[in-house]
């Protein structure tokens, strides 16, 4: 068994991938030309003296080395120190059951007792919830939460020139004055962490917002997870705030397509020695609903084919410096004791 992959990559250089060619020859790829939306460069500037990313070849008699394999952090330093002690966590999110129209003030509320429940530490309140809850009411929520002992993250559009996405809010991560005036904001009423979506590819200059967002997001304590992202390359050890990247298909899919609950056991057979083995993988899954609606409504919305002990290993194989999982308040009457 053999697995490549490459790790240290900031914003000194570009992502690369491997692109096929005959007879089994492999070579080191650039991103498209069209990533970025068409802007900047394809190819990386390095200043001299310079290195390179490490590209790593983890090879086993079993699947054991690749899964166990710590090559992608032992290569790499931390690139700032932290500004303070992070928390890693559990939590729970609405959207994945309940999408936008569960983005609002009540339904933010009864999540977070809902966490509380359960004895999570976090809500991930997602897209919209500048304009269905609002600041004032984010705020609040934040107040609420903290007495409850449930820290909550917010979802941002990562958007600049590289994508017309309309999930707002937008234009908040992408320029560092602005960026970083919201994340003095976010300081003040105690948000814990971020989940930056949207990003445009593998360019250089993409590399030096993923790593722009994690500096500035340390310096007022901010964790930050991505979504509609790149591989983490060495990522956890190199930028402490550092929690998670999607980089996978990940649970909406399962709520978006039944053919997606149709491979859901199968996929996850993939995700445990391929994807997750070189970096933390926020995949949001382990729902305990039988259908993906808000209220478990049989024969409405996709149906989920595995069963609760699924859920539960996945749980624990896919692993993520920070979970939030695909549960619904219903769980903790229709669901087994034992699973939730």
């Amino acid at each position: 068994w053999v697995l490549i992959s490459e790790t240290g990559v900031d914003s000194y250089y570009c992502a690369s991938r491997l692109i096929g060619h005959e007879k089994g020859l492999y070579t080191i790829g650039f991103p498209m030309q069209g990533e970025n939306n068409g802007v900047g460069s394809s190819t990386p500037g390095i200043r001299l003296p310079g290195e390179t990313p490490w590209r790593t070849i983890t090879v086993g008699e079993t699947l054991e080395p690749i899964v166990t394999t710590t090559v992608p952090f032992d290569l790499v330093k931390p690139r700032y120190e932290a500004s303070q002690k992070y928390q890693y966590t559990k939590g729970t999110w609405s959207w994945i059951i309940g999408m936008e129209k569960s983005m609002n003030y009540e339904e933010q509320m009864r999540y977070i007792d809902f966490s509380a429940d359960l004895g999570y530490q976090t809500l991930l309140v997602d897209a919209l919830w500048d304009t269905q809850v609002g600041r004032d009411k984010v705020e609040a929520l934040a107040k609420y939460g903290a007495s409850k002992g449930v820290g909550l993250y917010l979802w941002y559009n990562s958007n600049g020139y590289w994508n017309d996405a309309p999930q707002t809010p937008r234009g908040k991560m992408d320029n560092s004055i602005v960026r970083r005036k919201e994340m003095a904001w976010m300081k003040s009423i105690g948000i814990k962490g971020i989940k930056v979506d949207f990003f445009g590819g593998d360019k250089q200059e993409t590399m030096k917002l993923y790593e722009d967002i994690l500096f500035d997001a340390n310096d007022y304590g901010i964790m930050v997870i991505f979504h509609g992202t790149t591989l983490p390359r060495g990522w956890e050890r190199m930028y402490p705030n550092y929690a998670s990247s999607e980089a996978v298909l990940a649970s909406e899919n399962l709520f978006f397509t039944q053919e997606s609950n149709n491979l859901e056991a199968f996929s996850a057979t993939l995700h445990t020695f391929i994807r997750n083995t070189v970096g933390s993988m926020d995949f949001g899954g382990s729902a305990l609903n039988k259908f993906y609606n808000d209220k478990n409504t049989p024969n409405k919305g996709s149906k989920r084919l595995t069963s609760d002990v699924y859920a539960l290993a996945t749980a624990v194989l896919f692993q993520s410096g920070v979970q939030h999982f695909a549960l619904a308040p219903n769980n903790l009457t229709d669901a087994p004791k034992w699973a939730i």
